[in-house]
């Protein structure tokens, strides 16, 4: 009996052995291998198909492709959309439009903002811009939260963009403070700009495109 496991344990030490210098043969033919196939034209061929076309992709559906997404998506949008987003998809689909209209915009946090969602500047003016999504006339308060908001981010000029229309009250408010207002109207006439200009872009792209691929 005692013999028997003796050559049970001499059998398993063997094939442990057997099964060890096998690795170690696999892994000199495989470093074999790759050194081989590092010195090779083929992987200098895919090294430079690498670097000059896949990393050019890479970058393309990293960083361009989705901000084209995101464009084609904004350019498509109705009136009738804008009055179904959130407040905070709001407040970024106007600092594109405003970034359209010629205006550097930073979108403040989103809570305690002060009743500032929008730090814009144009011409060397800079607005504290509330904007306010709604189906009901704006009231005067948040005529009076933009213009606080002016002095606490030292802005020099107060605006508020809905996608409605103010009240009576607002509109004093407004007049008397200097505060800008923007309505469902004004702010119609910037989303047709927005869908112009980026169509007219998109159309030059694809024609200066079709150039350079025509003989």
């Amino acid at each position: 009996m005692a013999r028997r496991r003796k050559r049970r344990y001499d059998d398993s030490q063997s094939l442990l052995l057997v099964r060890i210098s096998l690795a170690f043969i696999l892994m000199a033919i495989f470093s074999q291998l790759v050194l081989l196939w590092l010195s090779s034209e083929l992987f200098r061929c895919f090294l430079i198909f690498a670097v000059f076309v896949g990393l050019p992709a890479l970058y393309f559906f990293v960083k361009v492709y989705p901000h084209w997404v995101r464009m084609e998506r904004l350019r498509c949008l109705r009136l009738a959309d804008v009055d179904t987003m959130s407040g905070h998809t709001f407040e970024h689909y106007v600092a594109r439009l405003m970034e359209h209209q010629g205006f550097k915009t930073t979108v403040t946090k989103g809570s305690g903002d002060l009743g500032v969602d929008i730090i814009a500047r144009k011409n060397g003016v800079s607005y504290a811009v509330q904007c306010k999504r709604s189906s009901d006339n704006i009231p005067r308060n948040a005529v009076s939260d933009a213009v606080a908001g002016k002095q606490h981010y030292g802005c020099q000029e107060a605006m508020v963009v809905t996608n409605w229309y103010f009240t009576s009250g607002a509109k004093e408010l407004a007049r008397s403070t200097h505060c800008v207002l923007v309505d469902r109207e004004t702010l119609a006439r910037w989303i047709q700009s927005f869908q112009r200009r980026t169509l007219a872009e998109s159309n030059l792209q694809q024609t200066e495109g079709n150039g350079r691929i025509s003989p």
